[in-house]
């Protein structure tokens, strides 16, 4: 149910899971359960904002190494081979076939969803905002990460900042463009359809150390569509 809501939520990295006919092995495990495999944490997030909003999501159900939704194919980081020295069985010696395949199976299908579902939402009429949630890892290499939300933005500058300011009002340290920035190409999946249909967009990345377990996550949501009720969504960009 697509409704009226003033948000649509889509989450590229919701899954660490790795679809047949593909198959891992043990050793693959590690990868797959750390970030490398998914983003901890946004799918409850997710869920938590689409029934406080009555809203709707799109989530993809593949993990982001089997290929990744948030990417251009044509990325050389779009299907890893290895990650962090570890070679990721179901990735070795693809072929232009296999890789064809995914493409179709999972990225275009994911990309395919999320248009069907804003081609149905935009027959409901008003503003809403295309939002895409993410997380990150509290520790990067050697450095800590010191934010608990980062906002990610490509025009919609002043959208940005209302949902920057509403996230602090909650005690909350809040950064714009980092810990990446959406103006150095790291925010693909939602500038791509928030372009396409002209529709505002954010991307949000949450600190994975306030979202680890599911009740974490729910609340983490439930005051994330707080701070969403709050926003004055432009018809146009900034």
């Amino acid at each position: 149910k697509v409704g009226h809501s003033p948000v649509v939520v889509i989450c590229e990295h919701a899954s660490n899971r790795v679809p047949p006919p593909l198959t891992s092995v043990e050793t693959d495990l590690p990868m797959l359960q750390s970030h490398w495999g998914w983003d901890i944490g946004v799918r409850e997030v997710g869920r938590q904002v689409v029934q406080e909003l009555d809203s709707v999501a799109v989530m993809a159900r593949f993990s982001r190494l089997v290929c990744d939704a948030n990417r251009d194919p044509l990325q050389g980081t779009f299907i890893r081979s290895h990650v962090e020295n570890h070679p990721l069985s179901f990735n070795q010696e693809l072929t232009d076939t296999e890789i064809d395949r995914r493409i179709e199976q999972y990225h275009t299908a994911y990309h395919r969803a999320v248009n069907t579902i804003l081609e149905e939402r935009r027959t409901h009429g008003g503003r809403y905002l295309l939002l895409s949630i993410h997380s990150f890892t509290p520790v990067w290499g050697n450095g800590i990460r010191e934010i608990d939300f980062g906002v990610l933005f490509s025009g919609y500058d002043c959208l940005a900042n209302q949902l920057a300011e509403q996230l602090r009002f909650q005690g909350n340290c809040v950064a714009l463009n980092q810990p990446y920035s959406a103006a150095n190409g790291m925010a693909y999946s939602v500038e791509r359809h928030g372009r396409t249909h002209g529709l505002p967009f954010l991307e949000l990345e949450i600190n994975q150390a306030c979202i680890g377990t599911p009740q974490q996550a729910r609340n983490v949501g439930r005051d994330l569509t707080q701070a969403l009720k709050t926003l004055i969504i432009p018809d146009r960009e900034d």
